[in-house]
């Protein structure tokens, strides 16, 4: 669920109210009983399957101006969290737009019973049917009582959201094959006007126009009508619902030309304005960026194709499927992706003790040297005097996006799931000793973890889809090319360009679709960069594979993301091209866990949280390279070393993680953290 808290902070509490205050729906729907019965079949849907039929950017509109967004909800100028009478003939309101005077009682006591207490169930009842003046004057007898947002959007999302939608499909069966926006838009002008379409009155002309269009299949003349609408409105003093009928113009025709941009892939290039990859990087860095605000149109898969393109794994023909893996004949969805349930399981956990799972803990510049010192990473840090370090499986405990120039950041231990960011971001000045923290994603999203298990099971020819192991890289500022082309993010390699992406040992999946230690090692060029999220608005991220920071880039680098390239020394997109950035990727349970052992000697803390993996350097990994029968062992953990160790791994435990703790020294019998001096 996306946030809907600031969508209000342009309008004025009157136009709020304005858009409030319409219950047109209301008015018609017993008009419109009969008219919801579908031309054309609408399967029986689930209400998570209604509700991805719309976008989470219709979501957010269709909230805001049902209650104000949750900004006015709560605040003491606007609902308050309490009943409110929007005026004109609505009656007592109560969470996301409930109107007690349009709704019977049986129908209320059903959707809110859970929700609220009996006494306050008796109370709200005798609003049922008390409309325009009469609900006013009611309202002191309810004034007292609290709904909660939470609560709010509980019973909308349950009960009202999926109705409206159901109504708007079967009403105009053909919206279906639309973009989600559409869809969305369309929902949003049934919430307010009810399913109206079919209405002879002239009120209801452009409604039934709507209709006629959708019905034909000339869905561009569409958003003409949302604004022509307007007319009914204008001069009345009802502006909330001029601006209304504005933004969902603009959704439907987002919609549409998010549509077209997926079926012309073989001109995106062209499309978007930036050239092509060969000629990308000179128009961005002469300072005439191109604005690609278009991308909030797309769908998540679409957004995903364009940021990548194909081809962006180019490491050979498809690879067959490994001798212990079979091809499976199940198809996996998006919403069947998990993370694993027990950390055993995954390969960047496996090493670690658990008594710290889950707990909040303050982290400081000596505890992230004490990681970096334990898990033998000697990183690059340049002139500048900065490291990158990644904390997957954290978030920030502050109610913002970021923690900058702090002495110690504010964290909690958390798990990723491939939908939402579940990750921290963020830069060591080893100078000031200050930490700067923003959120973020180091793991695919859940599309590419589809992606990755249908390669391997032959339904898709295209290698895309991994997890970057826990390790320390090197980063050179460069360019991100896909589709669409972006400058100035950290590319995983030696140069600012793919020419110099390097090899690394990577984890995929093939037998279902979450990631652990039964799961494919594959060594290739992964060009799992860092890069904005290109998912502003909401929690998402857009990743085959990069590590991503809450952001855009449109008409340069925007939100946390700009401010991540700033903590870093870098302001203008051609700042920094070709200058190296190590960057530490660890987990937040190494963190928290480290937290937990501060008062630890170094020896004893080593004793506890001592890993090699890769980016791992020094004599001990010297020696592990020597018991794996490598020919030519130089302390150095690369993509080889780490192939070596989970083939190892594979043949006497049959299973692997590429790390290299002292559990797995216990388990391996190389004796390792036993020598002298480890």
């Amino acid at each position: 669920m996306a946030d809907v808290s600031g969508a209000f902070a342009t309008l004025s509490p009157s136009e709020i109210r304005s858009a409030l205050s319409s219950r047109e729906r209301y008015e018609v729907q017993n008009a419109t009983a009969l008219e919801a019965t579908a031309e054309v079949t609408i399967p029986e849907l689930s209400n998570a399957e209604l509700r991805s039929k719309i976008s989470d950017r219709a979501y957010d509109l269709i909230v805001q101006f049902e209650t104000g967004g949750r900004g006015y909800y709560e605040s003491p100028h606007g609902i308050n969290s309490r009943p409110c009478w929007p005026g004109g003939a609505s009656g007592v309101t109560i969470g996301c737009g409930y109107d007690l005077g349009y709704n019977s009682e049986v129908d209320f006591r059903a959707t809110w019973r859970d929700k609220l207490s009996p006494a306050d169930i008796t109370v709200l009842a005798g609003a049922i049917g008390k409309k325009g003046q009469a609900a006013r004057s009611f309202m002191p007898r309810v004034s007292h009582i609290i709904i909660p947002w939470g609560v709010a959007l509980a019973v909308f999302d349950a009960t009202d959201l999926p109705r409206e939608e159901l109504l708007t499909l079967r009403s105009l069966p053909r919206a279906i094959e639309l973009h989600p926006h559409c869809v969305g838009a369309l929902v949003s002008l049934v919430f307010n006007r009810g399913a109206s379409f079919s209405l002879s009155d002239d009120r209801y002309r452009e409604m039934r126009e709507i209709a006629r269009l959708i019905r034909t299949g000339d869905f561009k003349g569409v958003p003409a009508q949302f604004r022509a609408m307007k007319r009914l409105w204008e001069g009345t003093g009802q502006s909330g619902l001029l601006i209304r009928r504005d933004k969902e113009a603009q959704l439907f025709q987002d919609g549409l030309d998010a549509m077209v941009i997926a079926n012309q892939s073989e001109n995106l290039a062209t499309l978007i304005g930036a050239g092509s990859a060969a000629e990308a990087i000179e128009s961005p860095l002469a300072g005439s960026d191109p604005n690609l605000s278009w991308l909030d149109s797309l769908t998540d898969d679409q957004l995903d194709a364009l940021i990548y393109g194909k081809g962006v794994i180019a490491d050979g023909p498809p690879q067959e499927i490994p001798d212990d893996l079979e091809a499976s004949a199940i198809r996996y969805d998006k919403s069947d992706v998990r993370w694993v349930l027990n950390d055993r399981n995954h390969p960047d956990y496996v090493h670690l003790p658990p008594d710290a799972k889950g707990t909040s803990f303050n982290l400081t510049p000596n505890d992230l040297e004490r990681l970096i010192a334990s898990n033998r990473f000697q990183p690059y840090e340049g002139d500048h005097h900065k490291i990158i370090f990644a904390l997957r499986g954290a978030k920030l405990t502050s109610n913002s996006l970021s923690q900058e120039g702090v002495d110690e950041l504010q964290l909690v231990d958390a798990r990723p799931n491939h939908f939402n960011f579940q990750c921290v971001i963020g830069i060591y000045d080893k100078i000031s000793r200050k930490l700067f923290a923003y959120t973020g994603s180091t793991v695919c999203n859940a599309g590419a973890v589809v992606a990755c298990y249908n390669y391997y099971n032959h339904f898709s020819p295209e290698k895309q889809g991994n997890i970057l192991l826990t390790g320390c890289y090197q980063m050179c500022v460069g360019t991100h090319y896909g589709h669409v082309t972006v400058p100035g993010v950290f590319r995983l390699g030696d140069g600012r360009g793919p020419e110099n992406a390097t090899k690394h040992l990577v984890l995929r999946t093939g037998n279902d679709v979450t990631f652990g230690t039964q799961d494919i090692f594959d060594p290739c060029v992964p060009q799992d960069n860092l890069h904005p999220s290109f998912h502003p608005a909401n929690s998402k991220f857009s990743s085959l594979g990069c590590l991503t920071v809450h952001g855009t880039y449109s008409n340069g680098h925007q939100e946390e993301w700009k401010k991540f390239r700033a903590a870093a020394g870098l302001h203008a997109s051609s700042d920094g091209m070709g200058t190296r950035y190590d960057m530490v990727v660890l987990t937040g349970l190494d963190a928290a866990t480290a937290v937990m052992r501060r008062t630890l000697s170094d020896q004893e803390f080593d004793g506890i949280l001592a890993c090699i993996r890769q980016g791992s350097r020094g004599d001990q990994v010297k020696a592990l390279q020597a018991k794996l029968g490598m020919p030519s062992p130089d302390g150095v953990f690369d993509w080889q070393t780490a192939e070596k160790l989970v083939q190892t791994q594979k043949s006497i435990l049959g299973w692997a993680s590429a790390t290299y703790g002292r559990n797995m020294d216990t388990l391996l019998g190389f004796g390792i953290f036993t020598q002298p001096g480890a």
